[in-house]
C-alpha cells in the first residue's frame, strides 16, 4: 500500500480496519517507497480483487495505490524464526 501522504506510523485507523478483514494476514510497516506491505489469502482472482477494493476502503478522496505480486509457489518458509541480536 502506497499514500501520497501519511502522518502515522502503524497506529492509524486504516491499520485497525485493515486487521478486521479476513484476507489480510499480515500488515508490516516499511521504510521506502511503500508505506506497508500486507500478505493477504484469496481463493481466487474475483476475491482478491474484491479484497484490494474492501482495503481501499470508502473513501475515494484518499490517494493511495497498490502494487500485487502473486505468490507462484513457496521455495521455504521458517515458521517462528526469530531473528538474534549482533554483538
Amino acid at each position: 500500500m502506497r499514500y501520497a501522504n501519511s502522518d502515522y506510523v502503524g497506529d492509524e485507523p486504516r491499520c485497525a480496519r485493515w486487521k478486521s478483514i479476513p484476507g489480510v494476514l499480515e500488515c508490516h510497516h516499511v521504510a521506502g517507497e511503500d508505506c506497508y506491505v500486507l500478505k493477504v489469502a484469496a481463493p481466487d482472482l474475483e476475491r482478491l480483487q474484491d479484497l484490494l477494493r474492501d482495503l481501499r476502503g470508502p473513501s475515494p478522496t484518499v490517494e493511495m495505490s497498490t502494487r500485487t505480486t502473486i505468490v507462484l509457489g513457496t521455495v521455504f518458509e521458517k515458521p517462528g524464526f526469530a531473528p538474534t541480536e549482533l554483538d
